[in-house]
């Protein structure tokens, strides 16, 4: 599965290397760190999330979250970048301690 199929699992805005608005989506907060990222998704709601977590499982790639581009480490090269800026809520389950979309 590539990541032009991520278009197909989503509602949120995705955006692929080369694409208008790309550089900018990707960019972190500290621009002395580089992010070679696969694709950046936009996430509308948690069954974005979990639509996302479910396909990179399945493409053998990782996520990275970063809202608003704080916490980039630059160990993220090849990633799907999560965008959770349009999000506006975390229901964290207390039993299990992780949010819903973690345990999808």
């Amino acid at each position: 599965m590539t990541n032009d199929g991520l278009r197909s699992v989503v509602r949120g805005r995705v955006l692929l290397p080369g694409e208008d608005g790309f550089d900018q989506a990707a960019k972190p907060w500290n621009l002395a760190v580089e992010q070679s990222v696969a694709a950046v998704v936009e996430a509308e709601d948690v069954e974005d999330v979990s639509a996302l977590v479910r396909h990179a499982r399945r493409a053998g790639l990782a996520v990275a979250a970063q809202p608003s581009g704080h916490g980039a480490s630059g160990y993220i090269d090849g990633a799907i970048l999560l965008r959770t800026g349009r999000l506006d809520s975390v229901e964290v389950a207390p039993r299990s301690g992780w949010p819903a979309w973690a345990r999808a």
